[in-house]
């Protein structure tokens, strides 16, 4: 087989396409990472020149190949809504949010008063029902709901998973002695918000947060706003407040809370506890934790971690086992959407670079190629 790579190599030696299809070829079978699967050690590139948001620090430890073409080549896989045929979960999450916002924004200004002992009121529920009803409209209009049929359903359901949401929150926010000071609270792009790093740097940040609350004891409660499955995040908790490096949302949310005090992590003028907060029946729940120096510290840890691996040049594709898929979880892994069948092959063979060891570590059991 050598051999007849090697005749093969001579032969298109004077074909510049043909030899460098070779050297392609060649280096995808190597147990390293190269040039043409996401080696590149040799550029230079400013990662931190911007503000990142959480979803992008986030990406890379999901997948490096896909950090890569997302956020340094800046492509995103095409999105045709007349695809849909019922409400997709993105959208789902997106009628949620912008209802709770409009919400929300009604009480920061006091056109509608805070949660009272009782929680919420009947005042308060006619005018999220009324929100509600003028945000589903629009999505409706704009073709982003699916197909009638489903839509019909899917409203109800949404419509549904909001109140439900709404009789505990009120009454959660009313035990807490909490009232909400921001709503959709845009941070990082008109003044910094900062999270330290390990070697003294610190990483700029910016995004959006759902929702501030500020008990009567100045203390603040940061809320990110999820639609999907709570058990998706149950593991999250002080003690492992990344979850293994792999979710930077609330850290980076409590940061820019922080920053409206005028405080920094790690600062002890204002206790932070920041939470997911879950919706739909049989799923509502709020996971998180309360901010303290040892949180803080494990948190600039791991995210260390994360933009060392970021600032490595490594981008390999990391994908997991092949295996039935309603949606494809990543678009970049299998733009065509017919599998990871060779993906994931070359996968098992690259993850054996030592560069990637300390963010890839081999398991145990080395998987079946």
């Amino acid at each position: 087989a050598a051999a007849s790579g090697d005749g093969l190599a001579l032969a298109c030696s004077g074909d510049r396409a043909a030899t460098r299809g070779l050297a392609l070829r060649s280096a995808r079978r190597r147990d390293v990472v190269t040039e043409y699967d996401g080696d590149l050690t040799t550029l230079d590139i400013d990662h931190l020149g911007r503000p990142m948001s959480a979803s992008q620090i986030e990406a890379w430890p999901a997948c490096p190949h896909a950090y890569f073409v997302r956020h340094l080549l800046d492509v995103r896989p095409l999105d045709d809504p007349t695809d849909e045929v019922a409400l997709s979960p993105i959208e789902r999450g997106n009628v949620v949010h912008e209802t709770l916002d409009r919400f929300h924004q009604l009480v920061v200004r006091a056109e509608l008063p805070q949660p009272g002992a009782d929680g919420w009121g009947a005042e308060h529920v006619a005018a999220l029902e009324q929100i509600f009803d003028a945000v589903a409209d629009e999505f409706e209009r704009s073709g982003r709901t699916g197909r009638a049929a489903h839509w019909f359903l899917d409203r109800r359901s949404v419509r549904a998973d909001l109140l439900n949401w709404f009789v505990r929150d009120g009454l959660t926010a009313a035990e807490r002695g909490a009232h909400i000071v921001h709503s959709e609270l845009r941070f990082g792009w008109d003044e910094p918000v900062t999270l330290p790093l390990p070697d003294g740097r610190a990483l700029a940040v910016a995004g959006f947060v759902d929702r501030i609350d500020e008990r009567t004891n100045g203390d603040l409660i940061v809320m990110d706003h999820k639609s999907g499955r709570a058990t998706n995040y149950a593991n999250i908790d002080a003690a492992d407040p990344t979850e293994g490096r792999t979710r930077f949302q609330l850290p980076i949310y409590a940061a820019a809370a922080l920053a409206q005090r005028g405080e920094t992590p790690g600062s002890t003028g204002v206790d932070v506890l920041a939470e997911y907060d879950f919706f739909g029946p049989g799923r509502y729940a709020r996971h998180g934790y309360t901010f303290d120096q040892d949180v803080w510290r494990h948190v600039t840890d791991d995210l260390g971690a994360v933009v060392a691996g970021i600032e490595s040049g490594l981008y390999p594709a990391v994908t997991d086992p092949p295996k039935y898929q309603h949606i494809v979880d990543c678009h970049y892994c299998q733009p065509d959407g017919l599998g990871v069948d060779e993906r994931y092959a070359e996968w098992v063979r690259k993850r054996h670079d030592p560069r990637l060891s300390n963010w890839f570590p081999l398991d145990d059991e080395e998987p079946d190629s």
